[in-house]
C-alpha cells in the first residue's frame, strides 16, 4: 500500500445543529454540522469524528491544523485511499441541510 498522502480540508463547523451531518460548502469550506455546542472543544471533536465517518478514515488519521477556537478550521487527513478525493467531491456537491 502507498504511504499516506496528506490532504488538507477547510471546514466550516456549525455547532448546536439539530440535523448533524457532513455536506455542502460555505465560503469554499466543507460544512460539518454537529450537535455539540462550541465549548471545551466538544464541537471540534464531534466534527472530526463525523468527517472521519463520512470519509471512511480512522479519526486518528485526521489532525486539526488551524481553528481550534473558530468555526473555520483546517484539518489534515493522512490517507493512502484514492477514493477519499471522490468522496470529498461528492460531499462538497451535496446541498447543505437547513440551518438550525
Amino acid at each position: 500500500m502507498a504511504p499516506p498522502t496528506p490532504l488538507r480540508i477547510a471546514l466550516h463547523v456549525r455547532p448546536g445543529s439539530s440535523a448533524p451531518g457532513v455536506g455542502g460548502t460555505f465560503d469554499d469550506a466543507l460544512v460539518v454540522r454537529v450537535r455539540a455546542r462550541a465549548t471545551e472543544g466538544r464541537a471540534t471533536a464531534e466534527a472530526i469524528d463525523r468527517l472521519a465517518r463520512a470519509l471512511s478514515v480512522p479519526a486518528s488519521r485526521i489532525h486539526l491544523e488551524r481553528g481550534s477556537r473558530s468555526r473555520h478550521k483546517v484539518v489534515r487527513v493522512e490517507t493512502a485511499d484514492p477514493t477519499v478525493h471522490d468522496t470529498l467531491a461528492r460531499l462538497r456537491a451535496t446541498p447543505p441541510a437547513p440551518t438550525s
